[in-house]
């Protein structure tokens, strides 16, 4: 089904099992291996400290989430760490003035029945459990398609980093829409990751590697 209105993508989608396909090691820049060398998991991994994992987990990780349809923008809200994100469709260009963050800034238009969208202005964070880093030099395009139904929604996300990848990485994640369904409150306790650390005296470790982390 072509989307012609924005209106069609409106709703609660849940996200389909097994309907997934990815690229995890993307031709890395030299500079990315020797910094993918010394990545530490427990250390590293923004979501252990409850911080943001950034946009390109909230589209493919296997939460749900609501788009709300406004006059200028679409508004989506994240179930994953209760992530909030605007997408302009006004057709306005990027602001000067607009910092780096995690979700950074997303524009939207309607092109040949998909819904394309364009974001950079992101923070520097990592694509994935993996941990291959983004950088801030990033851009993420979406570009999202309904099925015959109109009850599925699919996105092909493709990262451009040449930073740290020498070619795009793509991945593919499709939805259902679920009329009734809810979208919880995301609970992250920050307190038992560091008392963890506290107890097995890896708190200096820990501060050791803030370099490392955005």
């Amino acid at each position: 089904t072509p989307i012609t209105d924005l209106s069609q993508v409106s709703g609660i989608w849940a996200p389909l099992r097994g309907l997934d396909f990815r690229k995890w090691t993307t031709e890395m820049t030299p500079a990315a291996k020797e910094w993918h060398a010394g990545y530490d998991a427990r250390m590293d991994e923004p979501q252990n400290r409850c911080i943001s994992p950034g946009l390109y987990s909230a589209i493919t990780w296997s939460f749900p989430f609501e788009i709300v349809v406004d006059d200028d923008k679409i508004v989506v809200l994240y179930e994953a760490f209760n992530l909030l994100r605007r997408v302009f469709t006004d057709g306005r260009e990027d602001p000067d003035f607009y910092p780096n963050s995690a979700m950074g800034y997303s524009t939207g238009s309607l092109e040949d029945g998909e819904l394309v969208i364009e974001t950079k202005l992101l923070s520097q964070t990592i694509r994935d459990f993996n941990g291959e880093p983004i950088s801030d030099n990033a851009r993420i395009t979406e570009r999202y398609r309904l099925s015959d139904e109109g009850n599925r929604l699919s996105v092909i996300v493709t990262l451009t980093d040449p930073v740290n990848y020498s070619r795009p990485s793509i991945r593919r994640r499709v939805w259902t829409r679920q009329a009734d369904a809810t979208i919880f409150p995301f609970e992250c306790d920050p307190d038992a990751f560091f008392r963890q650390l506290y107890n097995e005296g890896r708190m200096q470790e820990y501060i050791d590697r803030t370099p490392r982390r955005p």
